[in-house]
């Protein structure tokens, strides 16, 4: 048998995957974190213009000047802060594995998306979850600070993946101050930036520059597959992580390039047209999990899940429960636990179908939680 290094081998696989993967076609799926609406028209009509040139040449490893001028522009930075990633994903490896030593503690939300503590532990360094508090889901400054003096990084989601909740402005900035404070460096990943319903996005760079900010097209312009993200931050950093990201991906796919540059032209458009659905779909979702006995639910102000307290009817895990749900009424919902100890006795419930088929599933879930 090969010998799979200990890296790989401490990657642990994740429940998401183990409740979709069971889905029928007939299963209303509320699992997967992706947005069900049409591709950004601008994004559409640079990639086609890009694809009837007929080539398909590299792009410098940061991307083509082009579209990281359109990534600065969009944040009113320069161009020399930005990196092209292949999506979210590659952003936080190489921000992980370009920030973190072997032997390194790494600061990670619980509840949070379990490829943080997975890549903090393929780079070697240990991950330390620091607790949401489950009646808001904010992080607890009163623990969190103290652990600041020992850790060589930490990870912020803002909206959170999985509970929908945004970080307080004030409390955002509390944080920040301290990692400051301490030399601590923060990532911030901020791919649901732009799906916020209450208020606007704060971003971890309004507060401090000690840190880098990752986010992307993927969730707000409907790319998911076409893997364009960004990673941003000092210049320095963004040169010095290069040969990093160079020998992982060499660059960033050059259409999904081209099709930046079109979608941030077609921001305004195609988020006000995803929030104006969203929140819709929000309000169906929260008012039908409302009428679920003995479950609770902190409104979600941003990105597209619900994380709902199912506490009451957990026998042994959330995930037995979920499999029980999807083969009993054919609904797909996602295990908390398998975003960290804090998740446990929660599901994840993702408003990304139409409304007919949310309602479809809250009737469902209502009737298999009533009859339990």
């Amino acid at each position: 048998m090969i010998r799979i290094a200990k890296g790989a081998q401490a990657i642990r696989p994740t429940l998401i995957r183990q409740v979709t993967d069971r889905a029928k076609p007939t299963s209303i799926s509320l699992g997967l974190g992706q947005p069900d609406l049409e591709i950004s028209e601008g994004a559409e009509t640079f990639a086609r213009a890009h694809l009837e040139a007929g080539t398909a040449p590299y792009t410098p490893n940061l991307g083509l000047a082009g579209a990281r001028k359109a990534v600065g522009d969009h944040y009113g930075i320069s161009a020399e802060n930005v990196m092209l990633t292949c999506g979210v994903q590659e952003a936080m490896a190489v921000a992980i594995l370009g920030l973190a030593d072997p032997g390194d503690m790494v600061l990670v939300p619980d509840p949070g998306f379990p490829a943080y503590e997975n890549l903090v532990r393929l780079a070697g360094a240990t991950p330390k979850p620091y607790r949401l508090d489950p009646a808001t889901w904010q992080p607890d400054l009163s623990t969190l600070t103290p652990e600041l003096k020992n850790a060589r990084a930490i990870v912020i989601n803002t909206p959170s993946n999985p509970t929908g909740v945004s970080i307080k402005s004030e409390i955002f900035e509390q944080l920040i101050s301290s990692c400051e404070e301490n030399g601590t460096t923060w990532i911030s990943d901020e791919i649901y930036e732009d799906i916020v319903f209450d208020g606007r996005h704060r971003s971890a760079r309004e507060f401090a520059e000690n840190g880098v900010v990752l986010s992307g097209l993927s969730k707000s312009h409907c790319l998911m597959g076409w893997r364009i993200g960004w990673l941003t931050g000092p210049a320095e950093t963004v040169e010095a992580l290069k040969p990093l990201h160079q020998h992982l991906v060499t660059s960033a796919p050059v259409f999904s390039q081209h099709a930046l540059i079109g979608a941030l032209q077609d921001h305004d458009r195609q988020v006000e047209a995803m929030l104006t659905e969203f929140r819709a779909r929000r309000e169906v979702m929260c008012e039908g999990l409302a009428n679920i006995p003995r479950t609770t639910f902190v409104q979600p102000d941003g990105a597209f899940y619900v994380f709902l307290n199912v506490e009451a009817y957990v026998e042994t895990t959330t995930l037995d429960l979920a499999i029980e749900i999807l083969d009993s009424c054919d609904v797909v919902t996602i295990p908390g636990e398998g975003f960290g100890d804090a998740g446990a006795g929660h599901l994840r419930l993702a408003f990304t179908r139409p409304i007919d088929e949310l309602q479809e599933a809250i009737g469902r879930l209502q009737r298999f939680f009533e009859s339990r």
